[in-house]
């Protein structure tokens, strides 16, 4: 951040201004927003995300109270970037977090990376209450990695859902 300008501490009320602003754009015809680190005159922003007030927003970090604070304010939802223990021991807080913000705690969002998409793992997951997990392919060849994603789509089938569903 610092090669950016941006102080450490200034990082989560910078970025939720941010949010707010891009909040402002998505959800109205005429959208604007003056604060203390952005600020943008009444403009027009086109297309419009297809979602009503936007795509949600998920903060990665490490678990943490104030993060998960911060995600309850202005976010959606959280993206981990630690293991698999400290993800699951951490969800009752960020759900508690969600409810002293006063929502609805079952609207944390919980997205997960995974370098496997073991079933094991992805039934843990599911058991905490995470209903994401995004799986990453390997960089390598066309050939093996079309082999690689069929081999990840069939292991994932029993996980499958539609969106919105």
């Amino acid at each position: 951040m610092a090669t950016h300008g941006v102080a450490l501490a200034d990082g989560p009320p910078r970025l939720a201004e941010t949010l707010t602003l891009m909040r402002a754009l998505w959800g109205n015809d005429i959208g604007e927003f003056i604060g203390d680190f952005v600020s943008v005159e009444p403009s027009w922003s086109w297309p419009k995300p297809a979602a009503p007030g936007g795509p949600p927003v998920h903060l990665g970090a490490r678990a943490g109270d104030p993060v998960f604070a911060d995600i309850a304010a202005w976010g959606d939802g959280w993206m981990p970037i630690e293991g698999y223990g400290p993800i699951v021991e951490a969800i009752p807080r960020l759900r508690h977090a969600f409810e002293a913000a006063g929502r609805d705690p079952d609207d944390a969002q919980v997205t997960v990376y995974s370098s496997a998409g073991r079933s094991h793992d992805i039934e843990r997951y599911q058991a905490a209450g995470v209903k994401r997990v995004v799986c990453w392919l390997p960089p390598i060849a066309e050939r093996g990695l079309m082999a690689n994603l069929d081999e990840l789509t069939t292991r994932l089938e029993p996980y499958k859902r539609v969106a919105g569903g």
